[in-house]
């Protein structure tokens, strides 16, 4: 067995111990034959301070070599050491990418100890509720005063028409409102408190917002045949996104992958699928019953090349990333949405789950009738229409009654998000 040697870093440290041990020795010696001979000892008192002090920087430096010594062995080092130095160096933690000045380094990225699973909700009004425990509980707040109740149907087309909804980039939410008319573009830090862009020259109302591979799209709705995309998340780009012939857009879903499925009128109700390349679409006719009724129900939702969209009066499926479509099941569907793994539908108060798109079993009853659902991170969320408890899991198959979505006044709520944030508001 081989004996255990101490580094010559410690070494060092010992002898330098003993070194100033000897000093102290020397100095109380001069002390005490001063003093005996009633000298003046201010100056050796000055002297056997500065002697000490001395001797004190010497171990501090040397205790300061071991240490690095055993830290370059590995045998004392503290494992987080580095990352506080490096966070230190880069600035409070928390900060959000996107804001001005951000030199798209990590260091302006939310923590994995601080960044909070947040789910949004958006309706009619610019209304949001977020959660940001799992949908323990929410809390809402809406951009205009003007009541919703007393009118539901009014906000169909206005500046605060929700049919565009909400989506997470770029560790950030933004949300889009209008339909008839020129609407309004927002971001939020955290889910709650939302501040505006200004309206980018050209801009209208909108028909979609989406996330679509690292970019965020805001979709002209009814006005025109252009969209607005951000790759920083502060600055809006113009671009002839539509395919020609479309006249609006009623629903669209972007993907991690870049891929965006979009509904679309026109002379026909069309799917138009888009691969990456921003502008470059492939259509397909919509079969009639999945066209009605899809910007105010339903929805949109993929697994690979498998597509779901949810209608009023149908599920259609398409297993070829859009080229043709089949009707599934009639009835009336106000969301679709997936997991990993599987596909999941909401028909009235019951929660339905499928690993093909094709077959599907009943896999919870719920209280009240849903409206929206989302998987993030793990946890699924749907959320109930005019109010009422929010339900959770974990694994899609057990489902947990949670906290209460506040009354949007709204005739529903028309879209979902979920990210990463810093805690901010309500939380």
């Amino acid at each position: 067995m081989k004996s255990a040697v101490p580094p010559p870093s410690l070494v060092t440290t010992r002898a330098n111990s003993a070194t100033s041990n000897t000093a102290r020795i020397l100095s109380a010696i001069a002390y005490l034959f001063l003093a005996a001979c009633g000298g003046e000892i201010r100056g050796n008192t000055d002297l056997e301070d500065a002697s000490t002090a001395s001797a004190t920087k010497k171990d501090a430096a040397a205790e300061s070599d071991a240490e690095t010594a055993l830290d370059t062995n590995g045998t004392e080092s503290d494992p987080d050491a580095n990352f506080e130095d490096a966070d230190a160096a880069a600035g409070s933690p928390g900060s959000t990418a996107g804001d001005e000045g951000d030199s798209g380094s990590d260091a302006n990225l939310p923590s994995e100890t601080d960044a909070l699973v947040t789910f949004v909700a958006s309706a009619h009004g610019g209304w949001t509720a977020k959660s940001c425990d799992g949908g323990q509980t929410w809390v809402a707040q809406q951009q205009t005063t003007e009541s919703i109740a007393s009118d539901p149907y009014s906000f169909d087309h206005g500046e605060y028409s929700a049919f565009a909804g909400v989506t997470f980039a770029m560790d950030r939410f933004f949300m889009a409102t209008g339909w008839g008319t020129t609407g309004h573009l927002y971001a939020s830090d955290d889910g709650q408190v939302w501040n505006e862009f200004p309206t980018p020259a050209g801009a209208g109302d909108y028909g979609a917002m989406i996330t679509a591979g690292e970019r965020v799209v805001a979709m002209r709705g009814s006005q025109g045949d252009v969209s607005f995309f951000s790759d920083d998340g502060t600055t809006w780009t113009q671009i002839d996104a539509v395919p020609d012939g479309v006249t609006q857009v009623r629903q669209a879903r972007g993907f991690s992958d870049g891929v965006i499925v979009m509904i679309a009128t026109g002379a026909n109700t069309t799917t138009q699928v888009s691969t990456g390349d921003l502008g470059q679409w492939s259509s397909a006719t919509l079969p009639g019953d999945c066209e009605n009724g899809v910007q105010r129900f339903g929805g949109i939702a993929r697994l690979g090349d498998r597509i779901l969209i949810a209608s009023k009066q149908a599920l259609c499926l398409s297993e070829n990333l859009g080229s043709s479509w089949t009707v599934i099941r009639t009835g009336l569907f106000p969301g679709v949405f997936e997991s990993d793994s599987h596909f999941y539908l909401i028909e009235g108060k019951k929660i339905l789950r499928s690993s093909d798109g094709r077959t599907w079993n009943e896999v919870a009853t719920v209280d009240s009738e849903i409206d929206e659902g989302l998987c993030f991170d793990g946890t699924c969320v749907v959320v109930p229409l005019g109010g009422g408890a929010a339900y959770v899991s974990k694994d899609g198959v057990a489902w947990e009654k949670a906290g209460t979505v506040p009354d949007s006044g709204a005739v529903q709520i028309t879209s979902m998000a979920a990210g990463k944030v810093v805690a901010g508001e309500g939380c």
